[in-house]
């Protein structure tokens, strides 16, 4: 599996709104829209599972309203998305938006109606949410080793993931400074700290070492080599399809 672009979704009970922002949306080629949702629980489970960047929320679902979203969100390790949140209650219950900038820090923050302002302001709030997501790759993320030591690791740092040889559970994390870490992790976990920090990655062979492409530096089959090769890797033949 592999990730390329970025992800949105859109949570507002109002569908022909989400259509309309998903359409606006489709200018931009890099940002690929995972959702769609009217209601509470489906806007909560998708972006648990898929951790998308960029999150237009209106105030009201059906459902409940996004505040307990966002507290999720909030108390959500390793996750910042870009949130545009709007609202049509703000200029009558100042109490929305005073919530909504003091307590939730959400990025940007519109009262209904939006279209003009996002004909307007779009491509802005894109950039800006481009470059919020590149600021967070940077920021790290915090491993537990199996020394129970806690780790910061620079995600974009990684080469690649690797299974243990004397215990499947543990899976080693090689850096490009040549450092390792080795942490209990199982395979669903590590893929998504790749994509969550947009590693551009897949796995190479059946023991299922998981490889940050953007590091190869030499292939030869049946091997490619990672950070002008500091390490060597074999891929199996069922699996060259995912370099091509």
């Amino acid at each position: 599996m592999e990730r390329s672009g970025y992800k949105f979704l859109v949570a507002e009970d109002d569908l022909q709104v989400c259509d309309d922002i998903k359409n606006r949306m489709s200018v931009y080629p890099d940002w690929n829209c995972i959702g769609l949702f009217a209601g509470y629980d489906e806007a909560m489970n998708c972006i648990l599972a898929h951790k998308p960047d960029l999150l237009f929320l209106d105030y009201s679902i059906r459902g409940g309203n996004t505040f307990d979203l966002l507290d999720v969100i909030a108390n959500t390790p390793d996750y910042r998305p870009f949130i545009i949140y709007f609202t049509g209650y703000g200029s009558e219950n100042t109490f929305i938006s005073e919530e909504i900038v003091n307590r939730y820090r959400v990025n940007i923050f519109l009262n209904k109606p939006i279209q003009e302002k996002l004909t307007a302001h779009l491509a802005q709030y894109v950039q800006k949410a481009t470059q919020w997501i590149s600021t967070s790759q940077n920021e790290g993320v915090w491993i537990t080793s199996i020394r129970k030591e806690k780790i910061r690791l620079i995600p974009k740092n990684i080469l690649c993931i690797s299974q243990s040889e004397t215990n499947p559970r543990f899976k080693i994390i090689h850096l490009a400074d040549g450092k390792q870490v080795e942490f209990r992790a199982g395979w669903h976990e590590c893929e998504a700290i790749a994509a969550q920090h947009r590693i551009d990655y897949c796995f190479t062979n059946a023991r299922y070492t998981l490889i940050n492409k953007s590091f190869i530096s030499k292939i030869q089959r049946p091997f490619v080599w990672l950070n002008d090769d500091q390490l060597k890797v074999e891929v199996t033949k069922e699996r060259w399809k995912n370099l091509e």
